[in-house]
């Protein structure tokens, strides 16, 4: 089970806002060297498993200190690609809180070992691309206070809709404008 700092992510004050990071290798086979989250580790229903993802950690091209580059292996690999992860979602949306970019990063994260969160690889391997893709219910925002709050251009052309509703949206006038929002918020 992870130790500590990484074990903090079960903490009451932290818990939901962060993220323990293991390691998979160009196989997506979890890494020798890195911590799985087990099946325990449970405080107060929170356990290991709950906050774990992995990203991949072998033999990652990476800088040296003093200067030059070079291929490193470990969990110090895996956790910037999950923090770039999360500066590319702050990045778009600036307005989330942490607890929203640590969910949207394990709701979007591939599955890998036994289906669903496992003792093993938590909630699977962290993937950049599906966590800019919308989760959960989508709604469209309306005229009110919120909506100038949110940036990009909610075209309609942009929107993944088919069929007639899409087709009377887009011959719109009035709703050729609209920002569809999903679970999180995010245009």
């Amino acid at each position: 089970s992870p130790l500590y700092p990484a074990a903090f992510a079960t903490d009451p004050g932290v818990v939901g806002a962060m993220l323990i990071v293991g390691s998979v290798g160009p196989t997506n086979q979890i890494s020798s060297f890195s911590a799985t989250p087990g099946n325990g580790g449970c405080i107060n229903g929170r356990c290991f498993k709950d906050f774990f993802v992995v990203a991949p950690g072998e033999n990652i091209f990476s800088t040296f200190p003093g200067g030059g580059y070079g291929f490193l292996t470990g969990t110090s690999m895996a956790t910037p690609y999950v923090a770039g992860t999360a500066a590319l979602l702050f990045q778009f949306w600036p307005y989330l809180k942490p607890d929203h970019v640590v969910s949207i990063i394990k709701l979007s994260a591939t599955d890998l070992g036994a289906p669903g969160v496992d003792g093993i690889y938590g909630w699977g391997l962290v993937n950049p691309l599906g966590s800019l893709s919308p989760w959960g219910s989508q709604q469209i925002a309306v005229s009110g206070a919120n909506v100038g709050a949110f940036v990009g251009s909610g075209e309609v052309s942009g929107a993944a809709l088919a069929g007639p509703v899409a087709s009377a949206l887009r011959q719109s006038s009035i709703a050729s404008k609209l920002v569809f929002l999903d679970a999180f918020g995010r245009d």
